[in-house]
């Protein structure tokens, strides 16, 4: 029965696993650069600009307070040094068939449970070099690169490690409930906490546009500020 139950959880945690690596080279990536390619710039874009405008208010007080030039600059400073750097984007990610996607992560999951050390701790150093390369692999989406990793592992045997079943149980029980929480803070965490935005194009289009509109009036603010000056 233990046998039964160590074999379903080392089933249990090699999925876990490419679920865990799935969201942090394919999902994670894939929402933050629609993220930041229809909403996310805008933000940083208003939130520069309130910095600017804060700069020129401070700026104004100062000038009439009859501040010398350098000392205008310094105040200025602790301002302009929170501002961001709009955040680069893909135009095109690469993108599969909801087919290949399942051979892709079926294939994955069968290596992880062959190559990785938590899962067959037996290991030796080709093992790691072919993990690497499904990992590798695995996050270019290459179905054919994990094949051919399949391929040249199939003579790693997959063998339990010296310790006892009950020992092997209990490690890998921490290791699923550790995998567990990992998923758990990406789920919880920018960008997939987003995900409802980022993926329903008439809220985004919305959001799009409420974000555009306030840019627009804090650049009207901005340009009112300057006539001062």
């Amino acid at each position: 029965m233990i046998t039964e139950k160590t074999e379903a959880l080392k089933n249990e945690l090699g999925s876990l696993m490419a679920q865990y690596d799935e969201l942090r080279f394919h999902v994670v990536p894939m929402l933050k650069n629609e993220y930041y390619r229809q909403v996310g710039n805008l933000e940083i874009q208003i939130e520069n600009r309130r910095i600017d405008i804060a700069c020129l208010k401070q700026k104004i007080k100062m000038l009439k307070q009859n501040k010398t030039g350098e000392e205008i600059e310094a105040a200025l400073r602790k301002f302009s040094g929170s501002k961001r750097e709009e955040v680069s984007f893909d135009e095109e990610y690469v993108m599969t068939s909801e087919k290949e996607d399942g051979e892709i992560i079926d294939t994955y999951v069968e290596l992880l449970k062959r190559l990785d050390p938590v899962l067959n701790a037996n290991g030796f150093e080709s093992k790691n070099r072919l993990l690497r390369e499904a990992k590798q692999y695995f996050m270019n989406l290459d179905l054919n690169g994990l094949k051919m990793v399949e391929y040249y592992s199939r003579n790693c045997i997959v063998s339990e490690n010296e310790n006892s079943i009950f020992e092997r149980y209990q490690q890998l029980s921490r290791e699923v409930e550790v995998y567990k929480e990992r998923i758990n803070v990406i789920k919880n965490s920018f960008p997939y906490n987003r995900i409802d935005l980022i993926l329903d194009e008439e809220k985004l289009s919305v959001k799009a546009n409420e974000l555009r509109n306030c840019l627009e009036r804090l650049n009207e603010e901005y340009q009112s500020l300057k006539s001062f000056l």
